[in-house]
């Protein structure tokens, strides 16, 4: 499965693109979230980030936005920052 993880414009979120689902009508679904730092646990499972998904739905392709990867998200986060966006 190929997914690809973009800054929108609006630097508010970041977008999840899975290049490989597409629903009937040629649809690829793309979810957009957050990443902040939140200490934890779920299932007895110590965590530091909560992921927040803000909406996900089905598009005919991918906005405008910069790549970037789950790794620099993550290092952001833990800066109280998010990746900023630059025009392709």
């Amino acid at each position: 499965m190929l997914n690809k993880i973009y800054v929108t414009p609006t630097d508010r979120n970041y977008g999840c693109y899975n290049a490989t689902l597409r629903d009937l009508n040629g649809h690829f679904y793309t979810a957009y979230f957050t990443l902040k730092t939140g200490a934890g646990r779920f299932d007895g499972i110590r965590h530091k980030f909560r992921l927040f998904v803000e909406s996900a739905y089905p598009k005919e392709q991918q906005e405008d936005g910069s790549k970037t990867s789950l790794p620099a998200i993550i290092g952001k986060a833990r800066e109280n920052k998010t990746v900023k966006y630059r025009r392709p």
